[in-house]
């Protein structure tokens, strides 16, 4: 694709084949090609990230996201969700699993990139105090924002790159870790 992108026209008419049709469809190839790769302005704020990240879905799927995994609060259970909707348990897994799907999750890849990159330098363990910290370091964000539950949603998203765990120590705690991986 290099190669052709850099070709001037009369370059490509030497190759047997190619006439003014097959040209056009070159170029035409290659715009659309180009405004694939384009990506959209990576937000600078958390609360930002969230709110691009969403967009796809629903009023409704937003709010049990938010509500699942504690956005403005603690997180709440799915039968504590669908009392206070109005609705039933089953309605709101539904709706977490199609939120979950929906998400615009290559919005979210600084962040977990940047989280990843932390829980490596951290030796591979992070108090969600810490991690938040972390976060909220590269991109400040309104207070109200509840970071908590961001790292919530990434942990549910990356099991593979990192995994909640509630500590039981003193004062109980979550944790963010890297998963184990060994090769066989």
């Amino acid at each position: 694709v290099g190669r052709i992108a850099d070709a001037t026209r009369d370059e490509l008419r030497e190759l047997d084949g190619i006439g003014a049709k097959t040209l056009a469809q070159i170029v035409q190839a290659l715009h659309a090609f180009e405004a694939r790769a384009e990506t959209p302005e990576t937000p600078e704020a958390l609360d930002a990230f969230w709110d691009v990240a969403t967009r796809p879905l629903t009023d409704e799927q937003r709010t049990v996201l938010e509500r699942l995994f504690g956005f403005s609060g603690p997180s709440e259970g799915q039968s504590e969700i669908a009392a206070a909707l109005g609705t039933h348990q089953p309605h709101i897994s539904i709706q977490k699993q199609h939120g979950l799907r929906c998400l615009d999750r290559r919005v979210l890849d600084p962040l977990i990139d940047h989280l990843e990159s932390a829980l490596v330098s951290a030796g591979g363990v992070l108090r969600f105090n810490e991690a938040a910290a972390r976060l909220l370091d590269r991109f400040p964000t309104p207070e109200d924002f509840g970071v908590g539950g961001l790292l919530r949603l990434v942990a549910e998203l990356e099991p593979a790159r990192m995994r909640r765990y509630n500590l039981l120590d003193e004062e109980p705690t979550e944790v963010l870790v890297r998963p184990n991986i060994r090769e066989e």
